[in-house]
């Protein structure tokens, strides 16, 4: 170690006078590249040292632009991260919505809504899916976790879909609170002021001969159900509550019912199919 020492010492010394009288084509990095060979040979340890020294010389603009490149590496990652986390939970959400995976007493039918009338646009729709497929009527009709309607008519390709605000639909439902099934009627769309004072279609139902024993656990926003979907995986709400009064006769009550507003813009949906149907 003395050797090694002294060795080390001589060298400090060159190096020191050779800074001292450095011109300007002087360059410290290839300096210590051409002193770290003997080093290196006598101790891996002060080539460690002199690694530590090299990286020292580096210019101060090639380490900011090694930091840029590290924080642009890193932003692209942070970005790509949260892309994956967004299709993981969107594929969560297809498979739920699919049942992957699960076995259920219901056959489950994709389609794409391919037609719509503007005379009867809250009406009905018209899907590319039929009898060939399994859809058979009173089938009942699910878009973004809610009853928007059931099949009334069905040819070998295409079905049609009574939606849960036309004046013609009827459905066995259940209260939130209350399990007795009753029955909604589709009471149609008319132009109303949203949320934030403009004008849109709103769309609405009404289940009536509610009993009024149960005034106080019906609350508005309570929600209903379709009555033969109960304790399944597809129990999901046709809409909520918005009003409950007295009817005419003075016996029961009269809920009005709020429906979602994707009954407007419907492209896509799913048709529950009981097998025993």
């Amino acid at each position: 170690m003395a050797t090694i020492s002294k060795v080390f010492f001589r060298c400090f010394i060159v190096l020191i006078a050779v800074l001292f009288f450095q011109k300007k084509s002087f360059d410290p990095k290839l300096f210590l590249q051409s002193i770290a060979v003997p080093f290196l040979a006598v101790d891996s340890r002060i080539g460690q040292e002199v690694n530590e020294i090299l990286l020292r010389t580096e210019s101060r603009e090639s380490l900011i632009e090694i930091c840029k490149e590290l924080i642009n590496e890193n932003l692209t990652l942070k970005l790509q991260s949260q892309k994956d986390q967004g299709l993981r939970e969107r594929l969560e959400n297809l498979e739920e919505l699919l049942q992957i995976g699960k076995k259920t007493p219901y056959q489950k039918v994709y389609a794409r809504v391919i037609k719509r009338e503007t005379s009867a646009w809250f009406e009905s729709i018209v899907v590319n899916g039929g009898s060939k497929r399994g859809v058979k009527v009173n089938a009942l009709v699910i878009a973004r976790d809610h009853i928007v309607g059931k099949v009334v008519e069905v040819s070998d390709q295409f079905s049609v879909v009574a939606l849960t605000s036309s004046p013609k639909f009827r459905l066995a439902i259940q209260f939130e609170n209350f399990e007795v099934p009753l029955v909604f009627n589709g009471g149609g769309s008319s132009l109303q002021k949203n949320n934030i004072g403009k004008l849109a279609f709103k769309a609405s139902g009404i289940v009536k001969n509610v009993p009024t024993g149960v005034r106080e656990s019906l609350r508005n926003g309570a929600k209903i159900f379709a009555a033969s979907l109960a304790n399944t995986d597809f129990n999901v709400p046709l809409g909520n509550i918005v009003k409950l009064q007295e009817q005419a006769d003075g016996v029961f009550l009269q809920a009005t019912i709020d429906l979602p507003e994707i009954t407007h813009n419907l492209r896509e949906i799913l048709i529950i199919i009981p097998y025993d149907l």
